[in-house]
């Protein structure tokens, strides 16, 4: 079970991280008189990715086991902590991809 567990960390992480390198997307720059007076970046694929980040590390916190079985053991304290972590910075580059929030 520890294997399905870091399976589904790392996957979360590199949905985290790919749109970072990804940029599927639209963007502008409006200058005048040499000083930026707007800008705008949103890049949906990056926003996909993170909503399904969101999707896979929700599923992670909430449920009592990755398993389906009855008998299953549940998914430990830390990995549920970890993936809570994961989800909400899945929130922040959902945010941040969707031009609602500047990068850091």
């Amino acid at each position: 079970m520890t294997g399905s567990i870091w399976k589904r960390l790392v996957a979360v992480a590199v949905l985290l991280l790919l749109p970072f390198v990804v940029f599927v997307g639209e963007s502008s720059r409006a200058v005048v008189n040499g000083r930026v007076v707007s800008q705008y970046q949103v890049n949906y694929l990056g926003v996909v990715l993170a909503l399904v980040g969101l999707g896979l590390a929700l599923a992670m916190v909430i449920r009592r086991s990755l398993s389906q079985r009855l008998d299953a053991p549940a998914t430990p304290a830390w990995a549920r902590a970890l993936a809570a972590v994961l989800a909400l910075l899945c929130l922040g580059q959902a945010a941040m991809q969707a031009g609602l929030v500047q990068g850091w």
